[in-house]
């Protein structure tokens, strides 16, 4: 997933995903997942969510193209050059 090829902070994270994610629910769905890094099964599963797995993925999947494209950005202004290897989201 392209969201795990940067270097971040969670505060970072939590920054991107509060000023570019506009769903308070997709906001929620994305922090579980990239900053609490649970899986999609336990965040459909949360209280507060009421949503399968598949929905769970599909959020994830357009969310974390918003969130690499700022990140993305955000490197290329700072010049950093990402080392981590890819993580795959369950």
């Amino acid at each position: 997933m392209r969201v795990k090829d940067y270097i971040y902070t969670n505060s970072e994270m939590e920054t991107i995903i509060n000023e570019y994610i506009h769903s308070q629910r997709d906001r929620l769905v994305c922090k579980l997942c990239f900053i609490d890094g649970i899986t999609h099964e336990k965040i459909a599963e949360h209280p507060d969510i009421d949503l399968t797995p598949r929905q769970v993925s599909n959020i994830i999947s357009k969310s974390s193209i918003i969130i690499s494209d700022r990140l993305e950005a955000r490197n290329k202004r700072e010049g950093q050059i990402c080392l981590i290897p890819q993580m795959k989201l369950s």
